[in-house]
Parts: C-alpha cells; sequence; structure tokens
C-alpha cells in the first residue's frame, strides 16, 4: 500500500541501499484483485494498529484460502481503513475452503481496549493533571495510536513536540502519502520535532501544560529518547519529576528483553516520577484480535477449515481449542509442514513433511535481535517438487539484479 510503500523506501534508503538493488514495489489498494497463473489474489482492508492493513483471499480451482494477516475488529481506528464486511464478502465470496487465523491474541479472554478506550484514558488522565507535561511512550510502527495521541493533544490545545527519529520517520511517511493527520483527526495540530535547537527552547519555555512529548522507549530499549532522558543523558530533553508524567503505551512483546524496560522503571520510581501503564490503565489499544474477535471473525467468514497462524506453539494451540469449541473444524498445522488443498478440502501431506530451518525467533545468529548483527538466514526450499537452482534458466532469463537486501540472508 501507498505507507507500507513510503516507509520501505525510507528503510532502504537509511541502510544505504540504492534503488536499483532494492525490490520492484507494486501499490495495491483494498478492494482490488490480481490474476496470476490461474489465481485470484483479492485484498480486503482489516483494522490494525497500522494504517492501510490488508488480509488476502486466494480463489483457486481447488477453493478459497482467507488469511487474516494481522487483524483487530475496531472500528474506532483513526486512518483505518477498518475492516469492512460488504468489501470481505465482494472480495472473497461465501465459500471458503480455509482460513489463516491470526493467532497473537489467543490465549487473552479480556475485552479488547479500542483507540476509542485509549483516548478517553488519555483524556482523564489530562483531566486529572491539568498542569503537567505528559511524556508518552508509545511504539513508532503503531501509528494508530500515534494518531489517537495527536487528537486528544489538538483536543486540549497542547503542542506535541517529538523526540524520537523513529516517529519523525512515521509521520513523515504518513504525510508523504497524503495521510495528513489534521485531516483525519478533524482538527489542527501542532507537531515539532526537539532535533531542532529552535523548538527544544520553545519547548523549555512553554508551561508544562501546554505540551506533550512523544518518545520511544516503551520497552525501554537502550539509547531510546526516553532511557537518555530519565538517565540525563539527553541532549533534545529535559525531564522533572514536579512537572511531567509519564506514560507507557505499549505492552511487553514477545522476543523483547524485559530486563531493559524493569530497569527503566525502577529508575523512574527511584526519581519521584509519577507513571501510568497499561493494563493498570487503559494505555494500550490491542493491535491484535482477543478472543471475543477471533471468535467473531471465524464465524462471520464461516470456512470450512481453519489453521491457526502467527504464533508461538502455545497460541497456535489456545487458538485452536477456542475455535473448536466454537464447532469449526481446525488443524494446527506445524512449521515445515505441507497443506494440500484440493476440492475444497484440507489435509496435511505427511510425505512432504521437513525439518523446518527458519522457524521465526527460534533460527538466528547474533546475542540478540536488537543487535545491528542478528542475522536470520532463510534456507527453506518452499518449492518443494522443484530444487533450487542458482543458476537455472528461470533466474538467468529473468535479467533482474539480485537485490543483495534480499539475497540469501537478511539484516533485521
Amino acid at each position: 500500500t501507498p505507507a507500507t510503500t513510503q516507509r520501505l523506501s525510507q528503510q532502504l534508503t537509511h541502510h544505504n541501499i540504492a534503488p536499483t538493488d532494492g525490490p520492484r514495489v507494486i501499490e495495491v489498494a483494498p478492494g482490488q484483485s490480481i490474476k496470476n497463473h490461474g489465481v485470484e489474489i483479492g485484498l480486503f482492508s482489516v483494522s490494525h494498529s497500522t494504517p492501510q492493513s490488508l488480509g488476502i483471499a486466494f480463489k483457486t480451482s481447488e477453493g478459497t484460502i482467507v488469511h487474516t494477516c494481522d487483524f483487530k475488529l475496531d472500528d474506532t481506528v483513526i486512518w483505518g481503513p477498518e475492516f469492512d464486511k460488504n468489501q470481505f464478502k465482494r472480495i472473497a465470496g461465501e465459500d471458503i475452503s480455509l482460513l489463516l487465523m491470526d493467532s497473537t491474541g489467543a490465549d487473552s479472554n479480556k475485552k479488547p481496549v479500542t483507540e476509542h478506550d485509549f483516548r478517553e484514558t488519555l483524556r482523564d488522565l489530562f483531566a486529572q493533571h491539568k498542569n503537567k507535561r505528559f511524556i508518552i511512550a508509545s511504539h513508532p510502527g503503531f501509528e494508530e495510536n500515534m494518531a489517537s495521541i495527536a487528537k486528544v493533544v489538538a483536543e486540549h490545545n497542547k503542542t506535541m513536540f517529538i523526540d524520537s527519529w523513529s516517529h519523525e520517520q512515521v509521520f513523515s511517511a504518513l504525510h508523504q502519502t497524503g495521510l495528513e493527520l489534521k485531516d483525519h483527526i478533524d482538527a489542527p495540530i501542532d507537531i515539532r520535532s526537539l532535533t531542532s535547537v529552535k523548538h527544544q527552547r520553545e519547548s523549555r519555555s512553554m508551561k508544562p501544560k501546554d505540551s506533550v512529548v512523544l518518545v520511544a522507549g516503551v520497552l525501554g530499549q537502550k539509547n531510546s529518547s526516553l532511557v537518555r532522558a530519565v538517565n540525563r543523558q539527553s541532549k533534545t530533553l529535559t525531564l522533572d519529576p514536579k512537572t511531567d508524567i509519564i506514560l507507557f503505551c505499549g505492552p511487553n512483546m514477545p522476543g523483547k528483553d524485559r530486563e531493559n524496560k524493569y530497569m527503566l522503571l525502577n529508575e523512574i520510581e527511584k526519581q519521584g516520577f509519577k507513571s501510568y501503564a497499561h493494563p493498570q490503565y487503559k494505555l494500550y489499544p490491542h493491535a491484535h484480535a482477543r478472543q471475543s474477535e477471533v471468535r467473531k471473525m471465524a464465524k462471520f467468514v464461516s470456512p470450512k477449515t481453519i489453521i491457526p497462524i502467527h504464533g508461538d506453539s502455545k497460541l497456535r494451540e489456545d487458538n485452536k481449542k477456542l475455535l473448536e469449541k466454537e464447532g469449526h473444524k481446525v488443524i494446527k498445522a506445524e512449521n515445515g509442514q505441507t497443506v494440500r488443498l484440493k476440492a475444497g478440502k484440507v489435509t496435511v501431506v505427511k510425505d512432504k513433511t521437513f525439518d523446518p530451518q527458519f522457524i521465526g525467533f527460534e533460527t538466528r545468529t547474533g546475542s540478540h535481535w536488537t543487535d545491528r548483527d542478528y542475522i536470520v538466514k532463510l534456507s527453506v526450499n518452499y518449492d518443494i517438487d522443484k530444487p533450487v537452482n542458482d543458476n537455472s534458466k528461470d533466474k538467468a532469463e529473468s535479467g533482474r539484479k539480485k537485490p543483495r537486501l534480499f539475497g540469501d540472508h537478511r539484516r533485521y
């Protein structure tokens, strides 16, 4: 989508990847269908923490496969667009053979926190602490959360300062895509970057109640803007427990080192800052469907078979149990297995099952995935009936230079 294209372009530039060394990018849109080799690929909108998120429907001669991708059923997102039942039916149809279902929130029976809930929490906190400056830590990849923050900031006529390169990149990409904040929050918003010395002076001269600062470091990441400010190592942001309140607008995430966050929280408490965090307060709108939403989606799609995906083994098992209780036929496929769809029927092909060499977080080199030298090697041959041959005729005839970013090794 346009927003994703712009973010990808930023990342390629940041890593000094020339356009000629990058991938060929084709922009798509919800409601669009692409036909290729007898398969019709349809795209439909899904609500998520990032705008322009899409689910995918694959219409084949053997049946239709729907991939939810990351999703939630939140109709209060600001940028969106949110999931549209009519659009889904038009793209995917009524007869779904296989549903690949996001399992990230399948272990939670709590009521989902929506963007609306998040905004209400911010409004309540602003009302309770009218003379304070709020330092808000959020995930830069959760653009919908950032839009909710901006909406409440605009309602209270506050200036929003950004002390985070990653957050600036997000706003820049959306701006260049045409997703203007003021158009989506129905209010003018004053956003200033603390990379500017002028804006740093303006921030220091303002009364605390007149500004909000958006920072990175919701997980206590080393060298993030919040961590630097709390440790008095920031050249752009000075904090004071008498005037500042810190909000943590995000959960712990799988694969992340929580020790850094606990160290940060301990230091914040030691210095006398007042802070608020999720889940004690509704400060994190869930990015992925919880159990109630998983059930609703499965019931709406009404597929012949469901395979839980996107989650570790426990999450996929939780999803399987949840959906089986609802009367659905569920297969828990494992990494390395091949699934066959034939005449609408889904089976696991036992003689085409291999030991996987790529299993998400488990296949890696480097001490931690935040390391600069953290490398994931993609070594699975997904076309199991046709061995990979780097000197193949197909490769020679393609005439395209192999992108160095998307070769045998990928840097994350």
